[in-house]
């Protein structure tokens, strides 16, 4: 079983790094727009592009928010098919792992974690002619602007907040 409670979460090393190929990939066998983000461990860009490559590699739509909170890349998968973060939340700084969204910003169900399961040995390579392609969005400007167009403020409020140099400090 590869998934747990919140996604898949190992200890970093060669492994992670090859199953996060195969998880891209095979998450993009089902989807042809998906979101990838990533948390600021120092593996989580080797494993964004890990898992891009696998979804390239089976013809996706990437769209690449770079260092983003999870719901940050959660808001913006409600414009595609699937989202796919980069992180291991609160595991120690030596873990890494891969949270999977739908379109509403909810995490895979089981269902759709045994079909990833099942999938990861498969095929799901295009040809030369049928690569997906990447773009890189700015997910944290429409999420914020999302949530100030929520706010109503009667009178300015200050605050201060540190996010101690995680994703969070992105979007504050």
């Amino acid at each position: 079983m590869l998934f747990g409670s919140s996604g898949i979460r190992r200890e970093f090393g060669p492994a992670l790094v090859s199953l996060a190929l195969r998880i891209g990939a095979a998450t993009a066998g089902g989807a042809s727009g998906i979101v990838v983000g990533r948390d600021t461990r120092t593996t989580s860009e080797l494993l964004e592009h890990s898992v891009i490559a696998g979804m390239l590699s089976a013809g996706a739509t990437v769209y690449a928010c770079g260092v983003a909170p999870t719901p940050t890349v959660a808001h913006a998968t409600g414009c595609v098919d699937a989202g796919c973060m980069i992180t291991a939340s609160h595991n120690p700084e030596s873990y890494n792992g891969v949270k999977l969204l739908n379109p509403d910003g909810s995490s895979f169900t089981l269902r759709q974690q045994a079909a990833i399961e099942d999938a990861i040995e498969g095929s799901h390579w295009k040809n030369w002619d049928e690569q997906g392609t990447v773009s890189p969005i700015d997910a944290v400007d429409a999420h914020r602007e999302a949530i100030l167009d929520r706010v109503s403020l009667e009178r300015p409020v200050t605050v201060v907040v540190d996010c101690g140099n995680g994703a969070g400090s992105v979007i504050t």
